[in-house]
């Protein structure tokens, strides 16, 4: 069961990963500096892309995890807290991975 939940974020993560290398751009030539600090500034912006994008995965496999606990708690107040406190976390990582990408494509676009 572990190595399963495991193992789909992992193949997640090599999906974007060779999705997102196809949207790879070309340097401009003859821009001078200005250009250079473009492609750094796009570079940047898509590795924290990625990082946000596994905080998402992360946080989505967290709202599974607090839900398994839900319903297989069966009254236990430890566990119910225990879950409480994932999904909590869960949805933090979620709202600030959403706020990131949206400040990132944001900040991409108007550069």
């Amino acid at each position: 069961m572990q190595k399963t939940i495991f193992l789909i974020p992992s193949l997640l993560l090599v999906s974007l990963t060779v999705c997102h290398a196809q949207f790879v751009e070309e340097p401009v030539e003859g821009s001078g500096n200005y250009a250079e600090q473009s492609r750094f500034i796009d570079q940047t912006a898509d590795v924290v892309s990625v990082f946000l994008s596994i905080l998402f995965i992360t946080s989505l496999m967290g709202f599974i995890v607090a839900g398994i606990k839900f319903i297989v708690a069966g009254g236990g107040e430890d566990v119910l807290q225990s879950a409480r406190r994932i999904s909590l976390a869960s949805l933090i990582g979620l709202v600030l991975s959403l706020v990131g990408y949206i400040i990132i494509s944001l900040l991409k676009h108007l550069t």
